[in-house]
């Protein structure tokens, strides 16, 4: 085993042609906490669509799980972003109202003109 690397890159070739197993005399016990926080929920999926999900999840080497909550998560990011993007458009729209309208020389309107 090399005493070091010159770069993340090589050392993950190193490690892709190398298994740990063959280097256990050079590992180092350690201890530590993990925080994970998983919620097993049971959802009912159509047979189709849980087909195709295994298919690609398949394709790209991963558990079924894996783009499900990829998916997830891109799309609850991009509802945030639209719901923020809404909110500010009703924000806008109502500081808008509020102005008291302006001639063109810049003078406020009054609402009985």
């Amino acid at each position: 085993m090399p005493e070091h690397f010159d770069s993340l890159e090589e050392a993950a070739e190193f490690w892709d042609t190398h298994s740990t197993a063959d280097y256990e005399e050079h590992m180092k016990e350690a201890h530590f906490d993990v925080g994970l926080k998983w919620v097993v929920e049971e959802l009912r999926v159509a047979y189709d669509v849980v087909r195709e999900v295994r298919r690609i999840a398949r394709q790209q080497g991963l558990s079924t799980e894996a783009p499900i909550n990829l998916w997830l998560q891109e799309k609850i990011c991009e509802q945030q972003r639209l719901s923020e993007r809404k909110h500010k458009q009703a924000a806008r729209k109502h500081a808008a109202a509020r102005k008291p309208a302006r001639s063109r020389n810049g003078a406020a309107r009054s609402a009985k003109a």
